[in-house]
């Protein structure tokens, strides 16, 4: 399912610039090069490549659609010329996700009942540990996304 030209206007203002043929044409554009709308995140997602556009920048790429061709031969060249270590840092920042939704996770319901399981030493102790955790994992996954994006 693709978006509306009034939803992409709703999410980006900045679309009212163009015309609702510039917009159907750029999504047409962004289909047949791979992009697929993914609507509860409300980004334009190429999953062989696991690259996004978020809607608040497509007007950027709406005049210039060579910019988006030039990064996805780009990404393509480098999962063709490195595969294996493309894969691997994918593989490096799925588990760094899950680390990071893991502490988020285990932070909130330590703050409501981890004072009631700890004593008050442990429980701040427990809860800078979680919030240590969840920082150190969004500067890693952070660092492998500028090591792919390259």
């Amino acid at each position: 399912m693709q978006p509306t030209v009034i939803e992409l206007r709703t999410l980006n203002q900045i679309l009212d610039n163009f015309s609702d043929l510039d917009i159907k044409d750029f999504v047409i554009f962004l289909k047949e090069n791979g992009f697929k709308w993914i609507s509860s995140q409300k980004i334009f997602y190429h999953s062989k490549l696991q690259f996004s556009l978020r809607t608040q920048g497509l007007d950027l790429f709406i005049r210039d659609r060579q910019a988006v061709i030039n990064r996805i031969n780009e990404l393509e060249t480098k999962q063709k010329e490195s595969p294996s270590e493309y894969d691997s840092i994918m593989r490096e920042l799925a588990t760094w996700k899950n680390i990071s939704i893991s502490a988020l996770i285990f932070g909130v319901v330590g703050l409501f009942l981890g004072r009631i399981v700890f004593s008050f030493k442990m429980w701040i102790f427990y809860e800078i540990f979680c919030l240590a955790t969840f920082i150190i994992s969004g500067r890693v996954q952070g660092a492998l996304l500028k090591k792919i994006h390259r």
